[in-house]
Order: C-alpha cells, then structure tokens, then sequence
C-alpha cells in the first residue's frame, strides 16, 4: 500500500509471512482510506501488519477490513512502531483469523482491503 499520512500497511500470508502483491492501490483523502486489491486463494490465511514510518507523534489507528471494523491500535515513539492484526476479537480471548473466502454468489473476485486511520490522539 502507499504510504499514508505516515503509516504503511501490508497484507502478509499467515502461513509464508510473505508480502502478498497488491493492485490498484488509492487513497482517497477527503474518507481518509488507502484501498487496493488483493488476489485471492480460496482459504488462504492473511495477516495485516501496519508500520508508523516516522511520523514522530502517538497515533491512533481503526482498521477495517472489507468495511468491517477490526480493531484499532496505537503507535508512537516508546509505545510501538508497527501493530499486527490476525483476525478479528469475536471476544475477549478469542480471535478468529483472517481467511480469504469463496464469492458465494460467483467466481472470486479480488478482495479490497481498506484502512482507515485517525491520528493526533497524544
């Protein structure tokens, strides 16, 4: 993804923790979201990682995935410079992981993977 006010995020394999490639990657500054595309494998586990790229200052971040907020972090020197995200809390001890999934209603279609970031919460 480009890097956006600062923050870069990437979509990794969760079994390889390869860099999956990304398309058609865009912001749209007035919603505050970098969107792109992301192929898809049917089960294929994912993971995203966002890494602070020097912005100096706290941050507070909400990731969605798919529009569907996953949960949100912060970054900032003597707090942490990159947060990583696995799946989505359904409770307070549970995660269920991040898996690309067949398009029920057609064949798969790319995935598009959205970030949303609030900042200046120091």
């Amino acid at each position: 993804m480009p890097i956006y006010d600062g923050f870069v995020a990437s979509i990794h394999d969760a079994d390889t923790g390869a860099p999956l490639p990304e398309y058609a990657c865009c912001i749209n500054p007035k919603s505050r979201t970098a969107t792109c595309y992301i192929e898809t494998k049917t089960a294929q586990g994912f993971i995203v990682i966002l890494r602070d790229v020097g912005n100096g200052s706290s941050q507070g971040t909400a990731v969605y995935v798919d529009g569907i907020y996953v949960d949100n972090g912060l970054t900032g020197p003597g707090i942490a410079v990159e947060r990583k995200w696995f799946g989505k809390r359904i409770d307070h001890i549970h995660v269920r992981p991040f898996v690309f999934r067949d398009n029920p209603s057609g064949p798969t279609l790319p995935v598009a993977f959205s970030l949303s970031c609030s900042f200046d919460v120091s």
